[in-house]
């Protein structure tokens, strides 16, 4: 009998043993598989973050480039291209171009688009030669959306008003058209040697 009870509290003994051992590996094993999740998250949060750090550093390479390819090719020096021969004419620029033509009545028939006898007698009553030019540039334009400095030049020219016609077509089709506006103020400012040779001149003349 003695023996038997020895044996079951031996037994009673060494259940609660097992029970913590049994315990103790499944909080190891949650332990692990929640710093396994962890882990991930970390790694999905890491590679989220690069991503979004790759692409603020392409949209940033993109702007430098697009401001790069914006900047003039000479600095910080506007370009003044203006008019070419084949550009719509604009209001300002043809009533100045075209305000010194005294007998405008027959260019404004020569220009193709449908011009007519009465749109002259209309713009006829303007003051000045500007405002006429003015008033015939945009009916010219309403009857011919695709006018040009082209048409005028021809215009002139069958008019037998030459000498304006070449002075556009100049002024239109000059190659120095697109210096800068500092570039030509500095160079027409600074005769350079001419003023230097003509005082030294002046001085051993006197």
């Amino acid at each position: 009998m003695e023996t038997e009870q020895v044996l079951d509290c031996g037994t009673t003994s060494s259940r609660p043993a097992n029970g913590r051992h049994s315990h103790s590996f499944k909080a190891a094993v949650d332990s692990k598989s929640g710093s396994t999740t962890s882990g991930e998250k970390t790694s999905k949060l890491l590679a989220a973050l690069s991503l979004i750090a790759l692409l603020l550093l392409l949209f940033l390479s993109l702007s430098l480039l697009r401001h790069i390819l914006m900047v003039p090719p000479t600095g910080d020096v506007e370009l003044n291209p203006g008019p070419m021969i084949d550009d719509q004419p604009s209001c300002p620029l043809f009533a100045k171009y075209l305000e010194p033509l005294v007998d405008w009545e027959p260019f404004a028939l020569c220009l193709p688009g449908g011009i007519t006898q009465l749109d002259v007698d209309i713009i006829k009553i303007k003051g000045s030669s500007y405002l006429r030019m003015e008033a015939l540039h945009k009916r010219w334009l309403q009857v011919n959306p695709t006018a040009s400095w082209r048409d005028v030049i021809n215009a002139l020219k069958q008019c037998k008003e030459n000498e304006l016609a070449r002075t556009i077509e100049d002024k239109v089709t000059d190659p120095t058209a697109g210096r800068s506006t500092n570039e030509v103020s500095t160079s027409n400012a600074n005769p350079g040697p001419i003023t230097g040779k003509h005082t030294l001149n002046t001085t051993l003349i006197n």
